[in-house]
């Protein structure tokens, strides 16, 4: 028998070299065709064959392979077709309904139709399948949980489903290499070597494999050079399987020429490790975020390439290479530095092939209003003029409709003939009615002309009829086209290249749907499940933006980086959580359940394990370096969240004498200035010299010759520069300007007044304007943030609705009861009521388009009921402790709707609407008490917030009743979460028919009058300041949670340098 050794020595240790010396000599005698020299990485036989074929000429048969070049050379004989991803993904989704729909799946029913659990199936059996387990073994040994079971279920028939078909998936493709290679023991015949190198560890077929070559008369020689004083746990396991197969492990002697970063590897993560001093070697970069430690790692990379160092010298480790790569390839462009990082861009991302899944989605969900929206803003579709998309959007939201195909008809239809109406009898506005009905006429074409569109695509058919029919739509929108006209317009290239790489790839993708099709459906397939397929196929195809530089700096991970060497290596984002990552990466593998994985065989690690590989690997980067390493990390990693620095960062600094981190290594620190570099010689790039010019013309520095030379060579960037100054000089000038929201030209207050001119103020308008008049521009007269978007399912505006109806239905109907029981002391059961409140809320649901009640939404059911009962039960025990008999009289009580309702304020008439939730009143008495229902305590109102000037809930709703010729005595509120009340105004000489006894809200019949004078005014003020243009960014209140805190500039401490004056600049 030949031999069968493992070489185990040190990390770097020479004996590589002994392995390449012999296949040299194999190659010398033009016997390349007798060895396998077998790597893990592509990178390793890319350096590899290049120095075999270093002063070779001739050299033929170089077998320099992965175990993986194997499984292919034993299967290529084999006649089974090979499926990938989407194909597998789109079998399992396709075996999991029908074991639902035949009683066999109820674990995971209500997962089977979601995208992601599918995807996590796939991984789950690939993992099982990865590790050798076959459907029998992982059935009769897993526990007979049905979260297991019903995986091993579908396992069974997805193989089933692979044999009959003659499939295999890439792990099935080990499996069946391992039966060809068990039933010809002669494929290793031809071979005198096989050296294997670099491996710390393999995969269970890897050891299958080896474990079938050691059957045969040749030598195998392994390298393993991981040798540290801090034993391994990964390696260990390694060395002992191969003892298993009867190897002969021989240790390597210690080099005797290490360098720094090979001792610190030896002594890393060791307890008993010597002390090292600080060395220039070596440097650790903090940086504010991934952006500017990128910033710095091509500037570290600049200064080294201006040395005389080579980029292909240089390698950059990534512990998680997607966390990195946009941020990357950003940086590395503006900087001009090449590297080997491929720019590629998911199809699934790229806005065209999004378009044309928003027009499958549009068939799919019968039309549903975001569905219409997002094809209507499609910029490749054409469907409308770009300038008139937003109009059309607007349009669509003001018309309420929910769903287009079974509303838009009628809706429009009223719309346009209201429309028609007013032409003919206003001839004031007669412009804007006319302009408003064209818009609508064109929407209606648009929307008719989609509908035609897509009722020629089939709902279900075989699937070539579907993906015919998608490919005719595509051509008839003439995408090509629209792609050369983009170009044209911005003139770039790497726009048209994406855009027509796209427009291919889609419709190759779109015929290989078919052919997945035809294997999982066989007959007629629906649209959804086509939609499905070309959605795992857009997600799994790339396109090449920019090919990798194989001359440029060399971007690695952990994993790809062993047995490579370089000058100089940067280790980034060292932070807990993504260097190491040991985390769980699937729901079904989790750490609890490892002895039972272990003991069917299934190739999982617990977190111990994870660790140890992960510290291995990060000792094996920090050895690569022959000159420098540099380490560095970000403190933020884009959230709000400060990152951790990595714990093996702390492991690497408690090698090094000192205290404080910059006694033990040279520490560079990073704040945001780095964007702003002082000395011209630090400066990289175009935009990075503007930033400088300018911060030295700022600090009074002459580079008038710089800016002259730089506004030759980009006047855009300059002009852009100085129309952003201008504004910060308006800002922060001493009055009010139209950069705070006062409006000064004379037209667009104009327009403002023919806005409002009759316009019905509702509370909400004058409360947001009295909080913060620049919301209110946004919202109600930009509308910027004026239109509802329909929430998914029940947003907090339906919830509080569906409350409001409920309680004012169930009240009408037992107002007899609770008069009864209030006057006479008539016992009410409100829980014997339950049924009733039920068959309200599902009543109530109906109106708002719910009417199928799942298991969660009769949970909700239930809570809203227990809400309510809860509610009346303690609004009845309150009612009863007053003194005074008041009851329940009306409810959702409407004003200024039908019947206008106005306030005079000097010589301006205003109209309000608004409706009261709820209406008390006092037995034998005129007298009245008004309440509005909040969900929570945090929306009540106290009487400051009236006398502030953002509350005027209250006071209108008793101006509205006087209207009516009614006495109000009090305002207040009922919170429906908790049941609670409070009274928060009250005349003094009504306090104690409600058991009020002090409060600021207690107020003398002067004073009440007072109060609602006051406010008034106040309205009347703020209706004045709308009518002038003035929106000043000065709120009275700033909520946090603003949803348009993105677009507001308000600095409490500037906006004060102002004053209070509100005389227009």
């Amino acid at each position: 028998m030949g031999d069968k050794i493992v070489y185990f020595g040190p990390i770097n240790n020479n004996h590589k070299e002994t392995l390449i010396h012999k296949a040299k000599e194999y190659l010398k005698q033009n016997k390349g065709d007798k060895f396998y020299y077998i790597l893990p990485t592509g990178n390793l036989m890319m350096r590899l064959r290049e120095q075999l074929l270093e002063n070779l000429k001739g050299a033929f048969d170089l077998q320099v392979i992965t175990f993986d070049d194997i499984v292919k050379s034993l299967l290529s004989k084999e006649l089974y077709t090979k499926i990938d991803d989407a194909t597998k993904e789109t079998i399992i989704s396709n075996i999991a309904i029908e074991l639902y729909e035949s009683g066999k799946i109820n674990y995971y029913k209500d997962l089977i139709d979601i995208e992601g659990f599918i995807s996590s199936v796939s991984y789950i059996i690939g993992e099982i399948k990865r590790s050798l387990i076959t459907p029998e073994e992982f059935n009769s040994k897993i526990s007979k949980e049905p979260k297991y079971t019903e995986i091993g279920l579908i396992y069974s028939e997805y193989q089933r489903f692979l044999k009959d078909n003659n499939l295999i998936d890439k792990q099935e493709s080990f499996i069946k290499a391992l039966e060809s290679l068990n039933k010809d023991q002669s494929f290793f015949d031809s071979l005198d070597c096989i050296m294997i190198d670099e491996f710390f560890d393999f995969r269970p077929h890897e050891l299958q494999i080896i474990k079938e070559m050691t059957k045969s008369d040749i030598d195998i020689y392994i390298n393993i050079p991981y040798k540290t004083n801090n034993k391994k746990t990964t390696v260990n396991n390694t060395l002992e399987i191969l003892q298993d197969m009867s190897f002969e492990i021989q240790e390597i002697k210690q080099k005797s020429d290490k360098n720094i970063f090979e001792k610190i590897g030896e002594d890393i993560f060791n307890v008993n490790h010597p002390v090292y001093e600080k060395s220039e070697k070596l440097k650790l970069i903090k940086a504010p975020n991934r952006y500017l430690e990128v910033k710095k790692v091509c500037e570290e990379i600049k200064r080294l390439t201006n040395k005389g160092l080579e980029l292909n010298e240089i390698g950059i480790v990534v512990g998680n290479v997607d966390n990195y790569k946009d941020v990357l390839i950003k940086t590395l462009n503006e900087e001009r530095i090449p590297s080997t990082l491929k720019e590629e861009l998911k199809l699934i991302d790229i806005p065209l092939t999004k378009e044309i899944i928003n027009l499958i989605e549009l068939k799919l969900n019968n039309f549903d209003k975001d569905s219409v929206i997002k094809v209507i803003k499609s910029g490749y579709l054409d469907i409308c003029d770009g300038h008139n998309r937003d109009k059309f959007e607007y349009l669509l939201h003001t018309l309420k409709i929910k769903n287009v195909n079974k509303e838009f008809k009628s809706i429009i239809n009223n719309e346009m003939k209201k429309l028609r109406y007013l032409i003919k009898n206003n001839e004031e506005k007669r412009e804007l009615y006319e302009e408003r009905l064209e818009n609508f006429s064109n929407l209606n074409f648009i929307i008719q002309t989609l509908i035609d569109e897509t009722k020629k695509i089939p709902t279900k058919a075989p699937a070539e009829e579907i993906v015919d029919t998608l490919l005719n739509v595509i051509n008839e929108y003439n995408i090509k086209e629209k792609i050369k006209s983009v170009y044209k317009h911005s003139n770039n290239y790497s726009l048209l290249h994406r855009d027509l790489m796209a427009l291919s790839k889609l419709k190759e993708m779109l015929n290989k749907a078919i052919t997945i099709s035809q294997l999982a459906y066989k007959n007629e397939i629906t649209l959804k499940e086509i939609r499905d397929i070309l959605i795992r196929l857009l997600k799994d195809e790339t396109i090449t933006i920019t090919m990798g530089n194989k001359k440029g700096v060399n971007i690695l991970t952990p994993a790809t980086v062993r047995g490579l060497s370089f000058s100089t290596i940067f280790i980034m984002g060292l932070v807990q959580g993504e260097y190491p990552c040991v985390n769980e990466n699937n729901w079904f593998f989790k750490e609890d359940d490892y002895d039972m994985f272990k003991d069917i065989g299934i190739d999982i690690k617990k977190y111990s394990q994870k660790l140890d590989l992960q510290s291995l690997l990060f000792t094996v980067s920090i050895t690569r370096p022959k000159d420098m390493l540099i380490l560095s990390y970000p403190e933020s990693n884009g959230g709000e969240n400060v990152s951790i620095p990595s714990m093996f960062l702390d492991e690497l600094l408690n090698l090094f004498k000192g205290e404080e981190i910059e006694d033990k290594i040279n520490y560079i620190t990073l704040d945001m200035d780095y964007l702003l570099k002082e000395k011209l010689e630090d400066v990289t790039y175009d935009r990075e010299l503007i930033r400088h010019l300018l911060y030295h013309h700022y600090l009074g520095n002459d580079v008038s010759e710089y800016l002259k030379m730089l506004n030759g060579l980009h006047p855009d960037d300059i002009k852009e520069i100085m129309t952003k100054l201008e504004g910060e000089i308006k800002r922060n000038e001493m009055d009010f300007n139209e950069y705070d929201g006062v409006l000064t030209d004379d037209r667009i207050i104009e327009d403002i007044q023919n806005q409002f001119k009759d316009m019905k103020f509702s509370i909400t308008h004058l409360e947001t304007y009295g909080k913060c008049p620049f919301r209110f521009l946004y919202e109600h007269v930009l509308n910027v943030e004026g239109i509802d978007k329909d929430i998914e399912e029940f947003s907090s505006l339906d919830k509080g609705n569906v409350y409001h109806e409920i309680l004012a239905i169930y009240y009408k109907n037992h107002l007899d009861d609770f008069r009864r029981c209030i006057l006479d002391g008539e016992e009410f059961d409100v829980q014997s009521t339950r049924n009733e409140i039920i068959k309200i809320t599902e009543k109530t649901l109906a109106n708002i388009g719910i009417t199928s009640f799942n298991n969660l939404w009769r949970l909700r059911i239930e809570h809203i009921t227990d809400t309510v009962i809860n509610l009346v039960e303690l609004d009845l025990e309150r009612l009863n402790k007053y003194k005074g008999n008041l009851l329940p009289y009306e409810f959702e009580v409407k004003f200024g709707y039908e019947k206008e309702f106005v306030i005079s304020v000097g010589a301006r008439d205003i109209k309000l609407l608004g409706k009261i939730d709820r209406i008390d009143n006092l037995d034998g008495d005129d007298s009245y008490v008004v309440y509005d229902y909040k969900s929570s305590s945090y929306g009540v109102k106290k009487i400051k917030d009236i006398n502030g000037g953002t509350s005027f809930q209250l006071p209108v709703y008793i101006m509205s009743q006087l209207d009516k010729d009614r006495e109000v005595m009090a305002g207040g509120y009922i919170i429906i979460k908790d049941g609670e009340s409070s009274i928060e105004i009250i005349k003094d000489s009504k306090k104690s028919l409600v058991n009020k006894r002090r409060g600021k809200g207690i107020l003398k019949e002067e004073e009440w009058d007072k109060l609602l004078e006051e406010v008034k005014n106040r309205i009347g003020d703020y209706i004045e300041r709308i009518y002038r243009g003035d929106f000043r960014l000065a709120p009275l209140e700033c909520d946090e949670y603003c949803k348009l805190s993105s677009l507001c500039r308000y600095n409490k401490e500037r906006i004060n340098r102002k004053g209070d004056s509100y005389e227009f600049n």
